[in-house]
Order: structure tokens, then sequence, then C-alpha cells
């Protein structure tokens, strides 16, 4: 794509070096303001997971993780009974929230100003808590699959943990202190 844009952009300035200099600066000022306005809408979207979790740790100190807002996950969580999901998905954000306490788990969008219950699964209802592979976008992570009982057939929730970072999450490394927080 680079490559035919630079060869039109050749073509249009007609052997005139001058010309071909300002079309390709304006080229490459185009790639940089769309890397920009990218870079500035995952900040933000950072921004706002990280206010959601400040949000929830005061009244779950210590019980909240950050996690991928995933396809998959989205689409397990429609999957659930009417009466363990909440609201709906915050269109505009990108990572969630999880808390988990002595009788549910809890997942949470949105911001510090609108925290939004998205589903709570009673702890007695699962089951089962598997180490899995979850596929974000352009790569897969280490994530953690509930099977939850409710009703006759067991309905699974896959999710992945985030490390929160100052641009943006990644996945953590190792699953293990999350899992044993919901098995506990």
């Amino acid at each position: 794509m680079v490559w035919l844009t630079g060869h039109r952009i050749l073509r249009a300035a007609d052997g005139n070096s001058g010309k071909a200099m300002v079309f390709f600066g304006l080229f490459f000022g185009a790639l940089v303001l769309a890397a920009v306005i990218v870079g500035l809408l995952y900040r933000a979207a950072a921004s706002t997971t990280r206010g959601l979790l400040e949000f929830l740790q005061d009244d779950y100190p210590g019980q909240v993780y950050a996690i991928f807002k995933s396809e998959g996950l989205k689409e397990d969580v429609s999957r659930l009974a009417p009466a363990l999901q909440g609201d709906a998905w915050n269109a505009r954000t990108m990572y969630a929230a999880l808390t988990v306490d002595a009788k549910s788990i809890t997942l949470w969008d949105g911001s510090s100003d609108k925290a939004t219950m998205v589903a709570r699964v009673d702890r007695t209802a699962i089951t089962a808590v598997t180490a899995v592979s979850e596929s974000l976008r352009i790569r897969n992570a280490q994530a953690l699959a509930l099977t939850i009982q409710h009703g006759p057939m067991p309905l699974e929730v896959t999710f992945a943990p985030a490390t929160v970072g100052d641009f943006i999450f990644q996945p953590v490394s190792d699953v293990a202190q999350l899992r044993a927080a919901m098995l506990s």
C-alpha cells in the first residue's frame, strides 16, 4: 500500500522533485496524524479503565482486576441466563474490571463516573476455573475460563486478565494469582 501510494505520488509530480517532496510530506504528515489519533484513543481508554479500577478499589480493596473486553467475553456474557446479566457493555471502552468477593464474581464496565455491572455470578455456581488461551484481536493471551452451572447446561465465561500500564494494558504473564483468588 505504501509502495503504491509512493508510486502514485511520483507519477503525479511529473518529474518535479519539489512537488514530489510536498506530496511525500503531506502523506507522511497524514500517517503521523493517524498514529497520534489512535494513540490518544488508546490512552483515553486506558485512563478511563484506570479510573474505574480506582473507583471499585474503594468498595473491593485488593479484589479488583483489569481484564480485556474481548469479543469472546462479550459473547460468553450474552449467553448467560438473564438473571446473571446486568446492563449492556459500554461501546467506548476497551477494557473492563472484574471483582472477586466472598459471595460473587462481578464484571464491570464503564468509568469512575458511571460504573456499570455487566454480569454477576454467584461463587457457588462456579464449578471449575481453568487456564486457557483467549484471542485478543492481534494476539493470544493467557486467560481463565469459568465453568458456571446455572440451569441444566453448564456455561463458560472466558476472560483475559490485564496488567495496568501507562499507555495501554498488557496481558498478564501468569494467571495463577487470580485463579487462586477465585478458588479460595
